[in-house]
């Protein structure tokens, strides 16, 4: 009975004491094999990405600077935030042709409030700021511009709080089959489309955005065949050519929208069956 009860509490030891790795980038730190320690990180965010540390549930912490980099990763739970906030820590692919930060897996967590990133320089056609396929993953914090597709996301319980996105030569937040999802407290202006949704995403919200002077529509809802409980309320859609429109889509709620000063359509409902 003894002996059972050691080997009982030695393996509760061993997994209490067991932590994800938190890896560290600045901009003096160094890309060899190692790197990453708080007072010896990592020169570059692909580096700490390739350290034997990185996997599921990994934390890496960004100093400022600008980062010309693009960042791909495939682990669940990852979270990338900046120690300083978006204003002093960029990210700018110096390719067009790729997305900066391209990130596979569920619980994922790009920048949040006070510790985000700028992302720039995806400027192809079909390439993106942000893009992310997974479950329950988050953007949040971040400033994007001048990219084709800003934010691209795939996968259910996505939220996007506290984004400044502005001047991209397309989509400013794409999201497909995003169910029960949040898109909240954004800026979005002076895009082409500010927010497109597309899929099937059932109890999905879309609350208190600043959707503004995007060329297109400011809010796009296309071939979704279940809204149920889907919610776009409380939004300032203001100065777009449609400021909302719907089409082959049933069972939103529109609710305390401010739709003003749009060219062409403050809602626009079209297919409807």
């Amino acid at each position: 009975m003894t002996q059972r009860l050691l080997i009982a509490f030695l393996l509760i030891t061993i997994s209490s004491g067991a932590h994800a790795a938190t890896l560290y980038v600045e901009k003096w730190g160094r890309v060899t094999n190692g790197c990453g320690a708080r007072y010896d990180p990592c020169s570059t965010i692909n580096a700490a990405v390739q350290q034997p540390g990185f996997g599921t549930n990994a934390r890496i912490i960004v100093g400022p600077g600008i980062y010309p980099e693009s960042v791909t990763f495939t682990a669940d739970g990852v979270r990338l935030e900046s120690m300083a906030g978006a204003r002093v820590t960029m990210l700018r692919t110096p390719q067009g042709s790729v997305d900066v930060i391209n990130a596979i897996g569920d619980r994922v967590r790009i920048g949040r409030r006070g510790k985000g990133f700028t992302v720039a320089g995806a400027t192809g056609s079909q390439w993106a700021g942000i893009r992310v396929e997974g479950e329950r993953t988050r953007v949040e914090g971040n400033i994007i511009y001048g990219n084709h597709y800003v934010i691209r996301i795939t996968g259910a319980h996505p939220q996007v709080r506290y984004n400044e996105v502005r001047n991209n030569s397309y989509y400013a937040l794409e999201c497909n089959h995003c169910e029960r999802g949040i898109i909240e407290s954004n800026d979005i202006v002076d895009n082409i489309v500010g927010i497109g949704m597309s899929g099937v995403a059932p109890r999905f919200q879309v609350r208190r955005n600043v959707v503004r002077g995007n060329t297109l529509s400011g809010i796009e809802i296309s071939n979704n065949l279940n809204l149920e409980q889907y919610s776009i309320r409380d939004n300032a859609v203001e100065h777009n050519s449609i400021g909302i429109g719907v089409g082959n889509a049933n069972g939103a709620t529109f609710l305390g929208n401010l739709m003003g000063i749009n060219a062409w359509h403050g809602m626009r409902l079209h297919q409807l069956s």
